[in-house]
């Protein structure tokens, strides 16, 4: 599968840590057993490095996305301070419908190219025919600059529908609000890159991976050209 850029070496850096964490405490088979602590599920009120307001009490927040990429948090809210106080998400052993870290649509990527970047029904071999897939981690933050960031972890497949893949994919933007949010903040995510980091050379050569900005499609794209992703403080 073709790269199509790269992103700055701060970005890569950004992701390499908790893809390796979070691939083999729930893609391995099986799974690395719990005792590490960041292999456990979060317990209710925090945990997993969430959780814990400055006055001592949790604080939990929802989001929506939409556009190019649509889904949110699912049934479960995501936590504040997540493993520092600029990051707001959540993390979990399982990565379907029941046990969760949110869901996502990747609609962008499932259309083959001019409409979207893979060709040849490689996006739908890779996240089905309805690019519907489960987090098991996610991850949305500010960053140097006051960038807004955001890292989804999810299982697809390899362009043949053959063999399981961890992969990561990477959202940069910017942020409109106060953050992390008193009420509710947005990001606008123009760029992307998904990654597959703890995955054999094999395994990557056979993956859907690159990186690009959204609208690079959008004049022949019904999708929105951005990611935007709304956050909002639980009460």
């Amino acid at each position: 599968m073709k790269i199509l850029r790269l992103f700055s070496l701060s970005l890569v850096t950004m992701v390499m840590i908790p893809m390796g964490v979070y691939a083999h405490c729930t893609f391995d088979d099986p799974p690395h057993p719990t005792g590490h602590r960041h292999c456990d599920p979060e317990p209710p009120g925090g945990g997993g490095g969430g959780g814990g307001g400055g006055n001592g009490k949790d604080v939990f927040y929802t989001a929506v996305i939409t556009g190019a990429v649509s889904g949110g948090n699912g049934s479960h809210n995501w936590h504040g301070n997540f493993g520092g106080k600029s990051r707001i998400g959540r993390n979990t052993l399982g990565v379907d419908m029941n046990n969760n870290a949110g869901e996502l649509t990747l609609s962008y990527f499932i259309m083959d190219n001019p409409f979207g970047p893979f060709s040849d029904g490689d996006g739908m071999d890779c996240f089905g025919a309805t690019g519907l897939v489960y987090m098991g981690q996610s991850i949305v933050k500010s960053g140097k600059h006051d960038q807004a960031e955001g890292s989804f972890f999810f299982k697809g497949k390899t362009d043949d529908g053959g063999t399981d893949v961890s992969y990561l994919l990477t959202v940069i933007g910017t942020i409109s609000g106060h953050w992390p949010p008193t009420s509710v903040s947005t990001m606008t995510m123009d760029t992307w890159e998904l990654t597959a980091d703890g995955e054999s050379s094999t395994v990557r050569n056979m993956s859907c991976l690159g990186d690009g900005e959204f609208a690079d499609f959008s004049p022949a794209n019904t999708l929105d050209p951005n990611v935007t992703i709304t956050v909002t403080l639980v009460p």
